[in-house]
């Protein structure tokens, strides 16, 4: 029923003028490659920077549509809840990141605009670092905290370290680093 309801809406574009579009943002009709069916407003359109933050599995509309998807108010880039939704899925399965880099730098460059309060993310293991998944509030960045620190406690890759910086993490130790240091 969701690919013949596509099929139709494709095939008769043009009546789709912005306020039928608007109607049609929260209703369900659109099959993702998981076989869900989702309303526009819940899809993403699948691009390298949407797979890399949202994994392989993401809602993505099945067909190969890309224009319609787009004029249906597809979303191209994640959000920051659903990039921080899908780390959470990582660590639960015990999984890293396939891309870093592109996930992390999108979540910081999505912070300010979806207004997330990053205090609230510093004691989530939401960072992937040497030691596995780990708070902003234990991960040092950079190259300043002594040596013996940067090889006990988590570090971030260096490609991401002002991401890292964005969400929390420190570049020079503090209280907290130094007793998770002498206690573990």
């Amino acid at each position: 029923h969701a690919r013949s309801c596509e099929k139709v809406l494709n095939r008769h574009r043009a009546l789709l003028k912005p306020a039928v579009i608007e109607a049609l943002s929260s209703v369900r009709f659109l099959q993702t490659s998981s076989r869900d069916v989702v309303a526009p407003e819940d899809a993403y359109l699948r691009n390298p920077i949407t797979e890399a933050c949202l994994g392989k599995a993401a809602l993505f509309p099945m067909g190969p549509n890309v224009a319609f998807y787009t004029l249906l108010g597809c979303k191209r880039e994640p959000s920051a809840q659903d990039i921080v939704t899908y780390l959470a899925h990582l660590r639960a399965h015990s999984q890293q990141p396939d891309q870093v880099e592109t996930l992390f730098k999108t979540l910081q460059r999505r912070l300010k605009p979806d207004r997330v309060n990053v205090g609230a993310l510093a004691t989530e293991e939401i960072l992937w670092t040497n030691r596995g998944w780990a708070s902003p509030a234990l991960t040092l960045v950079g190259s300043t905290a002594p040596r013996a620190l940067r090889d006990f406690l988590p570090t971030a890759p260096h490609v991401v370290e002002a991401a890292y910086e964005a969400m929390g993490a420190r570049s020079t130790p503090n209280a907290e680093h130094w007793r998770q240091f002498f206690v573990l």
